[in-house]
């Protein structure tokens, strides 16, 4: 993993928002990337008029997981910026989609060795779908996570969970595409 110390602070500007230093975290989880996602927090992070503009990036306040995910799930929401009248500096924005935001807050957890993670599955992704797209975003990076050590936190994170149809974990069942 790319070594760089991670701040617990947030950016109050989109300066140094790039591809590789995208916006992830809670306020990716609650901007609205797509017509069915948006964050029941958005103006805790987003509110212009109240001067409150807060923002995570990858590789500044979350370590970097393209080792793990490359770019998937990284998303240029430039357009959207300009309709909320982000400033913006006329650069391009990225951000990561849901999937990914969650994917980086969980491996953030697992390196950070804490026993309560703030990912609620049921919470965050209420339908099935979405939960099982998560643990496939997760597993895609199965073998870097296993590497680094950290795939076995991230299985019992995702074990207690995640309701499972059977008794058989989705690893032993192979069941995610």
């Amino acid at each position: 993993m790319e070594e760089r110390k991670v701040s617990n602070l947030f950016d109050n500007s989109l300066d140094r928002v790039d591809q590789k230093h995208y916006i992830t975290g809670v306020p990716a989880m609650n901007f609205p990337t797509s017509e069915s996602t948006g964050g029941w927090h958005f103006l805790n992070y987003f509110d212009l008029d109240r001067g409150v503009f807060k923002v995570s990036l990858s590789g500044i306040h979350y370590p970097s997981t393209n080792k793990y995910f490359g770019d998937f799930g990284i998303v240029d929401v430039s357009n959207k910026v300009d309709a909320l009248k982000i400033p913006h500096l006329n650069k391009r924005v990225f951000m990561a989609t849901h999937h990914r935001a969650a994917a980086d807050i969980l491996v953030k957890w697992a390196i950070s060795g804490k026993v309560h993670c703030t990912v609620e599955a049921d919470e965050w992704f209420p339908a099935k779908s979405d939960r099982d797209a998560l643990v496939n975003v997760l597993t895609l990076a199965k073998e870097k996570l296993e590497e680094d050590g950290l795939w076995i936190r991230l299985q019992s994170w995702m074990t207690s969970q995640l309701e499972l149809e059977s008794k058989k974990t989705p690893f032993e069942e192979n069941t995610f595409h």
